[in-house]
């Protein structure tokens, strides 16, 4: 599922994104492909059971797959 990155808690360590849908997920950084610091609010992201994966960032350019 897609969703855009609401906030990122670097310090405590995870992240809040929000689908669609309107459903919000929260995220441990350890799910994060690439950590979380890689992440900002706005940028999207594809959200799995397992992991979440870091789509497109704010700039609107494709990262690489």
């Amino acid at each position: 599922m897609l969703a855009r990155v609401l906030l990122v808690e670097h310090e405590l360590r995870y992240g809040v994104a929000q689908t669609a849908d309107g459903r919000t997920v929260r995220f441990h950084e350890s799910a994060v492909h690439g950590g979380l610091a890689t992440l900002t609010p706005g940028d999207e992201v594809r959200i799995t059971q397992r992991a979440v994966q870091l789509i497109v960032r704010r700039t609107g350019r494709r990262t690489a797959a």
